[in-house]
């Protein structure tokens, strides 16, 4: 991995260390993982980026204690990369990291990185952000997701009413959207609701066209009481009968004409009550159901009733 070998493809390296890292003794994981920490130094962008992602996918492999004491500072000193690029691999690796984890201790890291980062008034940044908030809001502490992520959407929100560009303006506007749909997922507390209200009314103020009726479809959800969602759905399940109903009607009444062209077409033409006294005196030579299928009756008349 030295600066003048490595190349864009050998990302296969980090690959390969994490399909070998199961079957390893722990001492041998644990000088792994420091030779992966100390590469957060390599003078190569690429192999700083392949880096953070690698330590996205070994999270799961590790202790808490093994992340606290290796993965997390090594997290924080990418995220801090003097390379745009390797700060934006970064962000969720941390946010993946926090959401494992759970750790009011690491959930409060992660809240200083993010605030970092968003200070740098960067749209690509920004968005990564809020594809991460998207990402781990269903998944986080109820008390983080509240009180630091929900305020930093509303934050992003008002902040993005003076932005100039209207092609950055929507792409934030479409993120922030995503992130607030992934809150509908979860039950909320009526406090925290009527909060992301709030923030959807909001944004609803600036939103274009495209974007209206998704937002005003999700307070819709969020503005309706849970007694009259609850009603909205019994009268969805009192209109499935109804529908099967409708379509027994139609079906009966699709037979009784077939009986009367079945009759009609028996006799030459000469009336049903001939037609059902051979019928019931047996004899008709073909059944009412073989007649239908030869005939493709029912086709017959679906076509009449179309024309």
């Amino acid at each position: 991995m030295e600066e003048n070998s490595w190349k864009k493809g050998q990302e296969y390296i980090f690959k390969d260390i994490i399909l070998i890292f199961s079957s390893i003794s722990e001492e041998q994981k644990e000088a792994i993982v420091i030779q992966l920490c100390d590469a957060v130094a390599h003078p190569v962008p690429q192999v700083r980026c392949s880096l953070a992602r690698t330590i996205k996918n070994l999270v799961t492999a590790l202790t808490s204690v093994e992340i606290n004491r290796r993965l997390l500072p090594a997290l924080i000193t990418l995220s801090n990369d003097v390379d745009s690029t390797v700060r934006l691999s970064s962000i969720q690796p941390v946010g993946f990291l926090a959401m494992t984890l759970n750790d009011d201790s690491i959930l409060e890291k992660f809240a200083a990185q993010i605030d970092l980062l968003l200070s740098q008034s960067s749209t690509e940044i920004l968005l990564e952000v809020l594809n991460t908030f998207q990402t781990i809001i269903p998944f986080i502490k109820p008390t983080f997701r509240d009180k630091y992520i929900l305020e930093k959407l509303m934050v992003i929100g008002n902040s993005n009413q003076n932005e100039e560009n209207d092609k950055v303006k929507t792409d934030v506007i479409r993120a922030l959207i995503d992130a607030y749909r992934a809150f509908s997922t979860i039950s909320q507390h009526k406090s925290s609701a009527e909060k992301l209200c709030n923030c959807l009314r909001a944004l609803l103020e600036q939103a274009g066209p495209i974007e209206k009726p998704q937002i005003s479809s999700l307070l819709n959800d969020l503005d309706l009481p849970a007694h009259e969602k609850q009603g909205n759905q019994k009268d969805r399940e009192k209109e499935k009968p109804r529908e099967r109903e409708e379509t027994d009607k139609e079906q009966k009444e699709g037979e009784e004409k077939g009986k009367e062209t079945f009759a009609f077409l028996s006799t030459g033409g000469k009336g049903s009550e001939e037609a059902e006294e051979k019928r019931v005196s047996g004899e008709t030579n073909e059944t009412f159901a073989s007649f239908l299928e030869k005939a493709n009756i029912f086709d017959f008349w679906s076509k009449k009733k179309a024309n």
